[in-house]
C-alpha cells in the first residue's frame, strides 16, 4: 500500500509559525524516485530496518527488533518507535549520508512531558538524543552531527576533532518549542553543507549559523565503514539513558543541501 507524504507549498514561510501549513501529497514511490534520498527509516512495517537505503538498509545493532508490541502510532496513524533502555539504533553511514553535505529530517514527540517547558516537575530532563551522525576516516579524524533535546530547546550540533579546539570551533543552530505540546508530533529538518548549519521546525527556518573555517581542513575527509562510523536515531550521547518517553518518526536523509528539502513539513 502507498502511503500519502506531504511536502508543504514554499509560501509556508508566509505562514504562521506554527500555523496550518498547506500540502501536496505523493506516494511512497514518488518519494523514493527523489534523486536525491540516500535513506529512509519510517517503521511503518513494524520493524526498525530502512526502507530504502543507497547503501545498507539493516540496523548494525536491532536488526531484529519487531515495534508490533509497542504500538506507538507516528504522525501518519503508522507504526513508529520509541527508544527502550539500553537500545541504540544504529546504521552504516557509508552511501547512506554524506559528512559534508546534507538534509536530515525526523519527527519528535515528547510522550510524557511538556516539551515548551524547561522543567518538569521542578527539575531539569537532562540531555534527550535525537539523533547522531558520526563520521570518521583512516586517519581517525571524526566529524559528528548530534540533533538533541535539552530543556525547552532542540540543538543541532557540528564538531569534529581537527584542531583548533576552544570558543567558536564547532558549529550550533538550536529552536525553542513554544506552543508544542506534550504528544504532539513535530517535525525538525536539520541541513548542513561546507559553510552552514540551520535548523527548521515545522517547515519554518528557525536558526542558520556559518561553519569555522577550519572546515576547509576537511575537504578530503571521506568516512570509513567502522562501527566507529554510524547514523543513529535514538541512540543514547551526552548522558541519555531514555529516562523520558519520546517517539520519533519517518527519518529521511538525502545527499543534498537543496531548499526544496528544507522546507519540508513532512516527505
Amino acid at each position: 500500500m502507498n502511503k500519502l507524504l506531504m511536502i508543504p507549498m514554499l509560501a509556508a514561510a508566509a505562514l504562521p509559525l506554527f500555523g496550518q501549513s498547506k500540502y501536496i501529497t505523493r506516494t511512497d514511490k514518488e518519494k523514493r524516485a527523489e534523486k536525491d534520498l540516500s535513506f529512509l527509516v519510517t517503521f511503518d512495517s513494524k520493524g526498525v530496518n530502512a526502507d530504502f537505503a543507497k547503501g545498507d538498509k539493516i540496523s548494525t545493532t536491532m536488526k531484529d527488533t519487531g515495534l508490533l508490541l509497542r504500538g506507538l502510532i507516528g504522525y501518519d496513524n503508522r507504526s513508529a518507535f520509541k527508544a527502550e533502555p539500553g537500545e541504540a539504533l544504529k546504521f552504516n553511514v557509508d552511501k547512506n549520508i554524506d559528512p559534508h553535505k546534507g538534509t536530515l529530517i525526523l519527527w519528535v514527540n515528547a510522550l510524557d512531558y511538556n516539551p515548551a517547558e524547561a522543567v518538569t516537575d521542578g527539575k531539569s530532563r537532562g540531555n534527550i538524543a535525537l539523533a547522531h551522525l558520526n563520521f570518521v576516516d583512516s586517519q581517525s579524524r571524526r566529524i559528528t552531527l548530534q540533533l538533541y533535546e535539552y530543556r525547552d530547546n532542540v540543538y543541532f550540533d557540528w564538531t569534529t576533532s581537527v584542531p583548533p579546539h576552544g570558543h567558536g570551533q564547532g558549529g550550533r543552530v538550536f529552536t525553542p518549542r513554544k506552543g508544542i505540546k506534550k504528544g504532539e508530533w513535530h517535525q525538525f529538518v536539520c541541513t548542513w553543507n561546507g559553510k552552514r548549519l540551520a535548523i527548521y521546525l515545522n517547515g519554518k527556518l528557525m536558526k542558520e549559523e556559518a561553519l569555522p573555517a577550519k572546515i576547509a581542513k576537511l575537504a578530503d575527509f571521506k568516512a570509513d565503514n567502522s562501527a566507529e562510523s554510524f547514523i543513529g536515531i535514538k541512540s543514547p550521547f551526552l548522558g541519555d539513558n531514555h529516562k523520558w518517553g519520546v517517539g520519533v518518526d519517518d527519518l529521511p536523509s538525502t545527499t543534498a543541501h537543496c531548499p526544496r528539502w528544507k522546507s519540508a513539513i513532512s516527505i
